[in-house]
């Protein structure tokens, strides 16, 4: 055992304390947290893997608001930032794999830990089908993309914070597309229908046809 202990200060005495010695006093307990047999230094994948949240997290946050917002969600700027989008995610989920592996190894329960590698499997596996297994399977779909002829056409915001069409198809069923701000706002709120044309896997619509 080391006697060499720093004493953490009293509230006076921290209070009083200049910066320098606050200074000092934070070098030494480094010092020692580094010197002690147990500490364990912050591995290099959970930094990875934190600092993959955070882009993760960022980038979410900022695709949510330009969504919002009205913006990049039709035609070629839609179709560039779904790939755009995916490439991250694909990068993101890159570096993610390790440390949640590692994460889950070191749950102790074995029901624990099986719910945890479940959850993980269930959430990775969402986010690679919603945005990065969608634009791909659209690939083939840029030359030849769906359409649908949509009859009670209207536009909408108000309901689900997103500007969107809805109406229904041929068979009654109903159909909701993202649109942006733009088309919106130029909408003729007589016109009851419209032919979208659109990629059926992420559903970003190429061009709205109003007869």
């Amino acid at each position: 055992m080391r006697n060499d202990l720093v004493e953490p200060p009293t509230p006076e005495e921290l209070k009083n304390m200049s910066q320098e010695e606050f200074n000092e006093l934070v070098r030494k307990c480094v010092e020692q947290d580094e010197n002690d047999p147990f500490y364990e230094p912050p591995s290099r994948a959970k930094f990875i893997g934190c600092l993959s949240v955070g882009v993760l997290a960022a980038a979410a946050l900022v695709w949510l608001l330009l969504r919002m917002f009205g913006m990049f969600t039709m035609g070629i700027p839609g179709v560039v930032s779904s790939y755009l989008v995916g490439l991250l995610f694909v990068v993101v989920i890159a570096l993610l794999a390790r440390p949640i592996a590692e994460g889950v190894k070191e749950v102790a329960h074995p029901a624990k830990r099986a719910f945890a590698a479940l959850a993980a499997l269930v959430i990775m596996g969402w986010l690679a089908w919603q945005f990065v297994l969608n634009p791909i399977l659209d690939i083939p779909c840029l030359a030849s993309p769906s359409s649908v002829e949509l009859t009670n056409a209207h536009v909408d915001w108000e309901d689900s914070g997103y500007y969107q069409l809805e109406g229904d198809d041929a068979e009654g069923r109903p159909c909701v597309f993202t649109i942006d701000r733009s088309f919106y706002d130029a909408w003729n709120r007589d016109d009851r229908d419209a032919t979208v044309t659109y990629l059926p896997h992420s559903r970003t619509v190429l061009s709205v046809d109003v007869p």
